[in-house]
């Protein structure tokens, strides 16, 4: 047999096509800690909030199970009611939905992620001899710290976290004019601080601080 002979009796070779793939479809999962992780409100749980591809359901369940069986004293239940029925085919616009649901359950006073951080409002008061048209002079802020420690910002002379107008006319501190509300997200608290500043200037007082949300503060009025 000659070779060109043999070369036409060989066996056709097969191409390895490769199957298309399935672009991920992203959402987002929510599951209770039943660690030792902080909590903001001691009457709701600390949740981990993330991305999954997993569908919800019996492949979601699976997936949580197998993290159980390797950390059976972090996880808790999922969180169906907590979540959403929202999907992404892009993982950019899913982190940007997570950090939304995020935001929703810190707000409800959720520890979401590890992060249990609250605020406070706090008021000021200034030596008002210096604003002798006004009712009195104030300061208004808002803090994650205990107000003690901010305070003591605002009066060091070589803190760059204190207000110079707080350090040198400062007269006593009026917590009886702050609100007593604990807040869990700082842009809320921030929004708190604004509104006590329009509170204090419609009783004739100069307020300083409370610059951040100042003007959607006074749409509000």
């Amino acid at each position: 047999m000659t070779i060109g002979a043999r070369e036409n009796m060989r066996m056709p070779t097969r191409t390895h096509e490769k199957k298309p793939t399935t672009p991920p479809v992203y959402r987002i999962d929510v599951v209770e800690r039943i660690d030792d992780s902080p909590r903001r409100r001691p009457d709701l749980p600390s949740l981990d909030v993330g991305l999954t591809i997993a569908e919800p359901g019996p492949q979601l369940d699976v997936v949580w199970d197998r993290r159980r069986n390797k950390n059976p004293d972090r996880w808790g239940v999922i969180r169906y009611d907590l979540m959403d029925d929202r999907c992404f085919d892009d993982r950019l616009l899913a982190k940007d939905h997570q950090h939304i649901v995020i935001r929703r359950l810190t707000r409800a006073g959720h520890a979401v992620n590890g992060r249990s951080t609250i605020y406070r409002t706090y008021v000021i008061e200034l030596d008002g001899s210096r604003k002798p048209h006004h009712h009195g002079w104030l300061y208004v802020g808002q803090t994650s710290k205990s107000f003690e420690e901010r305070l003591a910002e605002h009066l060091d002379p070589d803190s760059r976290l204190g207000s110079p107008k707080v350090r040198k006319n400062f007269l006593r501190p009026r917590l009886d004019l702050a609100d007593t509300n604990v807040l869990f997200d700082q842009g809320d608290a921030l929004m708190a601080e604004s509104r006590l500043r329009v509170r204090f200037e419609k009783l004739g007082y100069a307020v300083d601080g409370g610059q951040e949300c100042y003007e959607r503060a006074l749409d509000e009025t």
